[in-house]
């Protein structure tokens, strides 16, 4: 009777640290899979925003509202969503390169100086006032 007793209270031993081992554990892995989704989301949203920021610290868009290519170096004012930025061309023939106009609208690349302030190392022309698309198309 003895060994009987014995053999029921190890089994039911084994049964409940199995039983304990597996409860915690399926409760556990169900919260992880949200937390992994959810800190995935967060992790993407920081690298975009990131990203972002990182392009708006080099590269400028907007369209032209001033030339001044007599000063040293040649500047522009460009204005884009956040407001009027004056940019310093550090390569001082872009300007005429790419024949930029009043109301051309310019994509620049280089570094943020401050929220109004940037120093252009690379330019394109997206668009020139005035241009027709049908007339880019011929």
């Amino acid at each position: 009777m003895r060994e009987r007793l014995t053999k029921i209270a190890r089994g039911a031993a084994l049964l409940l640290l199995v039983a304990g081992l597996a409860v915690p554990s399926i409760g556990y892995a169900g919260k992880g899979d949200e937390d992994d989704k959810d800190n995935k989301g967060r992790r993407e949203e920081q690298q975009s925003e990131q990203f972002r920021s990182q392009r708006d610290d080099h590269q400028v868009t907007g369209q032209v509202l001033e030339i001044n290519s007599l000063s040293d170096p040649p500047e522009m004012v460009v204005a884009n969503m956040d407001g009027k930025i004056k940019v310093r061309m550090l390569t001082k023939d872009l300007i005429p390169k790419y024949a930029v106009r009043l109301g051309d609208h310019v994509t620049l690349i280089g570094e943020k100086i401050s929220e109004i302030e940037f120093e252009c190392q690379e330019m394109s022309v997206d668009a020139h006032l005035g241009d027709d698309q049908e007339e880019e198309d011929d």
